[in-house]
Parts: C-alpha cells; sequence; structure tokens
C-alpha cells in the first residue's frame, strides 16, 4: 500500500497542469533544495510515521515561476507567495487523502528544516524556470531546527547527540549480506513443482512501487532499481531509524 508522500506525488503533477499551466512539468532532480534557500513545510494527515513528510521548495526561483504562471505581478512579495504555495500543497495533500479514502482533512504548517535529512529531489518546471523541490518523510528524523518567523530564514542546532550508539563503530567493519526484495508471493507446493522455463510468477508490488533493501529478514531502506555499469543497483530513497538499523544488526548474531 503506497504511503501517503508517494500518493501526494502522484496527485501533484495534474494539480500542477491546472493550477500554473498545461504546460507545468514534475520530474525526478538531481539535488534538492539547500538549507539556506528552502521554504520547508510539513504536511500531515495524522500522527503515523507514515502519514507525515516534509517539503523543501527552492524559493529564489518561486516568486519567478509565479510570473511565469501569470498568477503573480513583478512585485516580490514572499508572504503572499508563500500563503500560495502552502494553499497548493494543501490541495494535493487533500487529493492524496482522498484517494486514500481517509476521513481527516491534512494540514500544511512551517518547519524549518531538518538536519540530515535526506530529500527525495524533483523539479517544477514552467518555462525556462525550474524550481528545485524535495520530498523527506517525516517520521524518519527525530532532531528538527524550529522554525522562524522569516520566510526562508533558519536556525542552526547542534547535531543530534548519537549517545544511543555508543560501542556501535566496534561493529562498523562488520560484513553483512544485503539483497533486494522487488515483492513476493504465496505458492503451493504443486505450483512450485509444476515451474518450468517461461512461466511468469505475478508478485504482490506494482512496478511503480519502491523496492526493499534487507539486512537478514529486516528492511534497512526503499528505493528505486537503477543500472549501474551493467549491474543492477538501489538508488535510496527511505532509510530506516538507526534504532531499527541496530535491531537489524543484533538480530543476525
Amino acid at each position: 500500500m503506497k504511503t501517503f508522500l508517494e500518493i501526494c506525488l502522484l496527485t501533484i503533477p495534474e494539480l500542477l497542469r491546472q493550477e500554473l499551466s498545461p504546460h507545468a512539468e514534475f520530474v525526478p532532480a538531481d539535488d534538492a533544495p539547500t538549507e539556506a534557500a528552502a521554504l520547508s513545510m510539513l504536511v500531515s494527515l495524522g500522527s503515523g510515521t507514515h502519514d507525515r513528510f516534509i517539503v523543501a521548495a527552492q524559493l529564489s526561483v518561486l516568486h519567478p515561476l509565479l510570473i511565469e504562471a501569470g498568477l503573480a505581478g513583478a512585485e516580490p512579495d514572499q508572504q503572499r507567495d508563500s500563503e500560495f504555495w502552502r494553499g497548493f500543497l494543501s490541495r494535493a495533500a487533500s487529493a492524496a487523502a482522498r484517494a486514500m479514502d481517509r476521513g481527516e482533512e491534512p494540514s500544511v504548517e512551517d518547519a524549518g528544516w531538518l538536519s540530515g535529512t535526506s530529500f527525495c529531489a524533483y523539479e517544477l518546471r514552467l518555462g525556462e524556470r525550474a524550481m528545485r523541490l524535495g520530498f523527506a518523510p517525516y517520521g524518519h528524523f527525530s532532531e528538527t531546527i524550529p522554525a522562524t518567523g522569516a520566510i526562508g530564514s533558519s536556525s542552526t542546532t547542534e547535531t543530534p547527540s548519537k549517545g544511543g550508539l555508543v560501542g556501535v563503530d566496534l561493529l562498523l567493519d562488520v560484513e553483512l549480506e544485503a539483497s533486494l526484495r522487488f515483492g513476493s508471493c504465496e505458492m503451493s507446493l504443486n505450483e512450485v513443482l509444476e515451474l518450468g522455463p517461461g512461466d511468469v510468477v505475478e508478485l504482490d508490488r506494482h512496478l511503480t512501487e519502491p523496492v526493499d533493501l534487507l539486512v537478514g529478514d529486516k528492511i534497512v531502506a526503499r528505493g528505486e532499481v537503477v543500472l549501474v555499469n551493467g549491474n543492477f543497483g538501489l538508488r535510496v530513497h527511505e532509510v530506516a531509524e538507526p534504532k531499527q538499523c541496530l535491531e537489524t544488526v543484533r538480530c543476525l548474531f
């Protein structure tokens, strides 16, 4: 089952074409916005790990992009532009909630910056304008830098304490076998014995859904399959929290 973030990413392209321009594009990118250039917002449908995510937008391009779409004048107004973007995210989240048959009304609020965030990068393109965007599941990051009153400004904070990882450095050279899981299915013994060359086994995972990276029988990351010098590889989009990764290692001994 797709997460709230995954459904939102599916609703955004059509909404962009409806509200900005039929020519608006929403495509994967190499880099997400940096902390200094980002307008970060938290989108929530509930309090669960998979019900909240952070969106970081490249603030400097937002106003020119709205001008390109004919939705703003030449005079910059960060507050107005921010409110437009908040409203757009709210409408995208509402469409995703309806698609998931969820009764809650989503919320969008200023979020500040997440320390150690690994964003999934996209670009919103319209004409010659391209605004970088970053999306990250909120539940995977425990330490946040509080939002300030000024749009696009940021605070600083110390790196989260790693006291819970004391002694782990002794295990860092241990080699573990990792594997990718594309999906699974249940088969009877008779069906297994009847398998032959050319037979197709249907898995329980859609082609567009992320694959799992497993250590032992525990999921430590999810992402998309890529080709690297002729070999299969995994581009990581989502990782487990450190405690979950440690539990994975513990179960192997």
